[in-house]
């Protein structure tokens, strides 16, 4: 995508349901909502925000913006704006975990360049992570900024969480 909008979409996704390359390096995703998971949803894929694109005021339950499980890679750079985002739960802008099968692999979420992510909230009563909720998930950050999210429960910005840890390396 590098130019156009998403807007005012409801569904399953609410704007884009992604099992492989999703490129946005322009164009506007906006007031989308979806009572399930990330009104951008990746599961084993490759999602790309950069350039001018823009992510704002959606509605989600797990991350307002996106939902990335199961081997996904989320890169956010350029001048990417992410803002005004909701999660009824968690993650108010990105919600990142491993999936639900004991074959799935983590995901991860890159945020570089001059990206913006700003302004998103995890709104429920017991939510976290205003601007990412990562569940067993990496997260590296080599640019950009995260500022002014908010969460009911903890993690404002980011809310981190390993809920198992195994490791093939010897004792």
């Amino acid at each position: 995508m590098t130019g156009g909008q998403i807007r005012d979409n409801k569904g399953y996704a609410g704007g884009v349901l992604n099992n492989g390359t999703f490129n946005m390096t322009g164009g506007e995703i906006k007031n989308c909502e979806t009572g399930g998971s990330g009104v951008i949803y990746a599961s084993n894929a490759t999602v790309h925000i950069g350039g001018n694109a823009k992510i704002t005021n959606s509605k989600s339950g797990n991350g307002g913006a996106f939902y990335v499980k199961n081997d996904t890679r989320l890169t956010i750079d350029g001048n990417a704006v992410i803002e005004g985002n909701e999660g009824s739960r968690n993650g108010g802008a990105i919600y990142a975990c491993v999936g639900s099968s004991e074959k799935d692999k983590p995901s991860s979420v890159e945020i570089g360049g001059s990206a913006k992510i700003s302004g998103n909230k995890a709104s429920g009563t017991y939510s976290y992570g205003g601007a990412v909720y990562a569940e067993n998930a990496a997260i590296t950050m080599t640019g950009g900024t995260i500022e002014n999210n908010g969460a009911q429960n903890g993690g404002n910005e980011l809310f981190l969480t390993c809920l198992l840890y195994t490791s093939d390396a010897a004792d």
